[in-house]
């Protein structure tokens, strides 16, 4: 379990308390690490601006829009970069924590998915450690409604100013185009193991790479989703032969430096009969031979039997990109999950399903909660380009009419 170490060493109570009693029951490994690395980056700013959180929350004061301000802008810069570029100003400027900058040396910023997503752990944390304060006071006391009150002020003033990730020019993010289908099945070709341009030589790695690839086309699952797969999720009886996607947090049979997460829900996905035989072939005649592999049970494996690691997976696809013509230079296992995507809307418009269906399908498919917008960002997506296909043709027919007269 990954845990918060202060520069001297030591491990600083609160973060661990909050990790191990709040995150723990629910949260991955990998999930807790993002929150503390967050937590992390709270203390550095609080440090550097000469403020002593667990002081000042002990003591049931907030942080002044100022200092939140200070810090919203700190969660955008790059953590060494904070540490460089933050120089702490003297006297009551430093209390209020207010910093000056150091204008000689390049301000490198994360991305707005990695800005939010440090605010909103940091809103978390602060929102939990003020009530571990003040849980002990009377709630019907002055003193306990008014701690209540600013912390509600607070943090009211943190999430408004916190900018959000999902959100660029008033409009909702798009997801990222997928590519085009005749590439997809151009890939799906040159993947045969007899194709003049599969780029990989040795037999297995070709069967192997072939199965991986023609995973991600078919289902459209994440990275580590289809490296956590293991041959006791793959069901080819029964009426409709499936593989499940299982989460396995923290499976100590998995000795990958770098262990996958899966981090949607789980669910079984239903295999097509045509790639059927392709999932025989790689399980019976290489994957059961292989010693090591029966002992951790991951269906993708290194030559060796060892557990496939992300590198191993992503360079598939560098390896697709670098020696055979016409690939996206973009293309990633993520860019095959949005063609995938795109792909489903459309066949559920051939189909004619309704739009509720579409959507609640797309969310089992994915492995979405509820309360997840992706199904929603990726109607858009389809809604966006219908509306512009109907537009076009509105205007042809417009223009063309009035060119005759």
């Amino acid at each position: 379990m990954p845990v918060l170490v202060a520069p001297d060493g030591s491990v600083p109570a609160l973060p661990a308390f909050y990790v191990t009693s709040i995150c723990r029951p629910k949260d991955s490994s990998s999930t807790m690490k993002i929150k503390l690395t967050s937590i992390k980056h709270f203390y550095q700013w609080a440090d550097l601006c000469g403020i002593d959180l667990d002081e000042r929350f002990s003591r049931r004061e907030v942080l002044t829009p100022i200092e939140i301000d200070s810090l919203i802008y700190a969660c955008s810069l790059q953590f060494k970069c904070m540490l460089s570029n933050f120089n702490i100003a003297s006297g009551a400027s430093t209390r209020r924590g207010v910093v000056s900058l150091n204008p000689q040396q390049e301000m490198k910023s994360v991305n707005a998915a990695t800005h939010y997503s440090r605010l909103r752990q940091i809103h978390a944390y602060t929102d939990w450690f003020f009530l571990e304060s003040i849980k002990n006071m009377d709630p019907r006391s002055s003193a306990y409604k008014e701690a209540l009150s600013n912390k509600h002020n607070m943090l009211s003033w943190l999430k408004e100013r916190t900018p959000k990730a999902t959100v660029v020019g008033g409009n909702s993010l798009v997801p990222p185009k997928g590519f085009d289908l005749s590439v997809q099945q151009r890939i799906m070709e040159v993947i045969e193991s007899d194709h003049p341009e599969n780029p990989w030589k040795n037999d297995f790695v070709k069967i192997r790479n072939q199965l991986y690839i023609t995973i991600c086309l078919a289902l459209g699952i994440r990275l580590g989703e289809t490296l956590k797969i293991k041959t006791e999720d793959v069901v080819l009886s029964g009426k409709t032969p499936h593989i499940a996607i299982r989460r396995r947090v923290d499976d100590p049979k998995d000795k990958r430096k770098r262990a996958p997460k899966v981090k949607t829900k789980e669910r079984p996905l239903a295999i097509g009969r045509d790639w059927y035989p392709l999932l025989r072939l790689y399980i019976d005649k290489y994957w059961r031979r292989m010693r090591n592999a029966r002992k951790h049970g991951y269906l993708f494996v290194s030559r060796y039997g060892n557990e496939f690691s992300y590198e191993a997976a992503m360079k598939i696809f560098y390896q697709l990109r670098q020696k055979v013509p016409g690939m996206p230079d973009n293309l990633t296992q993520h860019l095959i999950r949005h063609a995938w995507n795109e792909r489903f809307s459309e066949a559920g418009e051939a189909k004619g399903t309704p739009h509720d269906v579409m959507m609640e399908s797309r969310r089992f498919l994915m492995g979405w909660s509820v309360n997840s917008r992706m199904p929603d960002l990726y109607d858009r997506r389809f809604t966006i380009r219908k509306a512009d296909e109907i537009s076009l043709e509105m205007q042809d027919n417009f223009f063309k009419k009035d060119s005759k007269e």
